[in-house]
């Protein structure tokens, strides 16, 4: 894993489409983007990121019963 900051990343988009630390760090923390998050900074694994053509929030069914997720 070849981890990039998320300035870095931001780099590669047009200025208007850049996501702030916040955006990453919540990306990150739900899986959507592959990185790491230490000490409060994102950092993305580049490779993966980039090879990746759609990049998708897990869908958040937590609050359903159980039953309902079987069915």
């Amino acid at each position: 894993m070849q981890l990039t900051t998320w300035r870095d990343i931001n780099k590669e988009f047009k200025s208007n489409a850049r996501f702030s630390k916040k955006q990453w760090c919540e990306l990150i923390h739900s899986r959507a983007v592959p990185g790491m998050i230490i000490d409060g900074e994102p950092f993305i694994d580049e490779a993966r990121f980039f090879s990746s053509t759609v990049h998708n929030r897990p869908s958040a069914n937590n609050d359903l019963p159980e039953i309902d997720l079987l069915s």
